[in-house]
């Protein structure tokens, strides 16, 4: 890779917050993946 490429990873994340038990908050998954170092971190 050059320093122009970048890598772009994508998480489907299936189950989350299905059937209103144990919530996870958006914002709670995405700070967790910003500790991890993953970089630009963005949910929908």
């Amino acid at each position: 890779m050059t320093s122009t490429d970048s890598e772009v990873f994508i998480a489907f994340i299936r189950g989350i917050n299905v059937g209103g038990h144990r919530i996870i908050k958006m914002n709670d998954l995405k700070h967790l993946h910003q500790a991890m170092d993953h970089g630009k971190v963005a949910t929908y």
